[in-house]
């Protein structure tokens, strides 16, 4: 056989896959035009909308549109009709709620609604079971629905920034749940059944009120990263120490550790944050 002859074929077939999805982005309305059924993402941020174009409509295998940085303040009826959306972007707007009608989005995984200026999760939310992602944060938001522990398929949850004072207990019920980011709330207390979150691996609670964390935490055998700084609790549950995955704990000079597991202490990275320090970690 001539390798010879063959590299070239094979060089082309790896980037064709490429080039082909490539056409699928589009970030400019009038292109998107030129051809309407090749519309799967759809990315117009920083464009001053003041509302969701209802061209989006001729686009009907739109699976992704971002909307982030807009101005928009209203969710209109005909968005719910795009019925292939699978990622909703709508950081930094002007929403003050979410309309019921969102529901029609029955295959949409991920949803961010940071920085708008809405005060509640409709109950509604809680009955889109396909939602893997969901995004809340920078908002006034106080209550977190019951019904939360309907999203099953639920990995990331994002509500940091808001005037949260509790958390329902079947939160615990998002078993599936990878990062839940409560950070910079107002939160006094955890549910004591917080350990059935057996999936969790990125915890973030700083800057909040409360008295204690669950001795259930324990049971998070998954969990890698947890910052508590300036979470208000002063000492932290030694049943910390059973995690065996826990590497990045992060706390501020006031904290009395957990007694650390002489067989895990060098694995375990403790950083001691103080007041000024920001971002102090990766992920922020």
């Amino acid at each position: 056989m001539n390798t010879r002859n063959l590299l070239p074929a094979l060089l082309l077939t790896l980037f064709l896959p490429f080039s082909a999805e490539a056409t699928r982005i589009y970030t400019d309305i009038n292109r998107a035009l030129e051809n309407p059924d090749d519309v799967h993402i759809l990315r117009l941020p920083f464009n001053k909308l003041d509302s969701v174009p209802i061209i989006i409509t001729q686009f009907r295998n739109l699976e992704e549109l971002d909307l982030s940085n807009n101005h928009i303040k209203k969710l209109p009826d005909y968005l719910f009709t795009c019925k292939n959306l699978k990622t909703l972007k709508l950081f930094r707007n002007k929403l003050k709620q979410i309309p019921n009608g969102i529901t029609q989005l029955t295959h949409l995984e991920e949803a961010i609604f940071g920085y708008n200026q809405l005060t509640e999760i409709p109950d509604s939310i809680c009955y889109m079971t396909s939602l893997r992602s969901l995004n809340f944060s920078g908002n006034t938001i106080a209550h977190i629905p019951i019904d939360i522990g309907n999203l099953h398929h639920l990995e990331r949850f994002i509500i940091s920034y808001n005037e949260l004072e509790t958390i329902p207990d079947e939160l615990a019920q998002c078993t599936n749940l990878k990062l839940l980011d409560l950070g910079n709330n107002k939160l006094e207390s955890l549910p004591k059944n917080f350990g059935n979150l057996t999936h969790l691996s990125y915890l973030y609670m700083s800057y909040n009120r409360l008295e204690n964390i669950p001795q259930s935490i324990g049971n998070c055998s998954a969990l890698q990263e947890l910052d508590v700084v300036y979470c208000g609790v002063l000492r932290l549950p030694d049943e910390l120490n059973q995690l065996m995955q826990l590497e990045e704990v992060y706390v501020d000079s006031r904290t009395v550790l957990f007694y650390q597991n002489p067989i895990l202490r060098r694995r375990q990275n403790i950083h001691v944050v103080d007041g000024g320090s920001f971002p102090y970690r990766p992920s922020q």
